[in-house]
């Protein structure tokens, strides 16, 4: 009866280690599905961002020129259309701007709340380059080469400042003047036919202005 109770005492024993090392068992394999679940929702989530930075929109900000112009050319270069796109644009370039018509057009588009598609570009004219005609007309008015050289000389170097957001999530902050793309490939060329036709359409709205 003495050996019956040993053998049961000790089986007993060794049911409830067992019992215990199943149970770190379980815990152990349960805390490495875990880890493996939070390492594969890193992975995919880190995927899914780097997804959306390569389809975001993506505004960019530089001044350019065309015929003879400096113009603020604005392009979305990303693979999504930017919605609700708001700007708020700034400098004594505009302030300062001897064109009260070049003024109105920045003080109408600022604030204001828009969409750029993929590949669209926006251009708004700042002055004329260095000129050599005797008048320049901006909507009508006549203005001397010799005013807009001094002025071009005198503003060339003020900072442009451009903040504001688009998409609702990404933020703007640029800060550039006209002398920093002076001496770089500041021709718009026609190699891009829709860029051609932006360039066009703005144009034809500022020619008929200035007649």
């Amino acid at each position: 009866m003495s050996v019956c109770c040993v053998y049961w005492q000790g089986w007993t024993a060794i049911a409830a280690i067992a019992t215990g090392l199943s149970a770190i068992a379980t815990a152990v394999m349960a805390f490495i599905a875990l880890r493996s679940l939070l390492q594969n929702k890193k992975q995919l989530d880190e995927l899914k961002k780097q997804r959306e930075d390569e389809n975001r929109a993506r505004l960019v900000f530089e001044i350019v020129s065309y015929q003879q112009i400096f113009m603020l050319k604005i392009m979305n270069v990303g693979k999504s259309t930017a919605f609700d796109v708001f700007l708020d644009i700034k400098s004594k370039v505009i302030e300062k701007h001897f064109s009260e018509y070049i003024k109105s057009i920045f003080a109408q588009n600022n604030n204001k709340r828009f969409v750029m598609a993929p590949g669209r570009c926006l251009y708004f004219y700042l002055t004329p380059i260095h000129t050599t005609q005797k008048t320049h007309k901006i909507d009508g008015v006549g203005f001397s080469s010799e005013m807009i050289n001094q002025w071009l000389e005198k503003y060339k170097d003020e900072p442009i400042i451009i903040t504001g957001s688009y998409c609702g999530r990404y933020e703007i902050h640029e800060k550039f003047s006209i002398n920093d793309f002076i001496g770089m490939s500041l021709i718009v060329y026609d190699n891009t036919t829709l860029t051609l036709q932006d360039i066009g359409k703005e144009l034809k709205k500022i020619n008929e202005k200035c007649k």
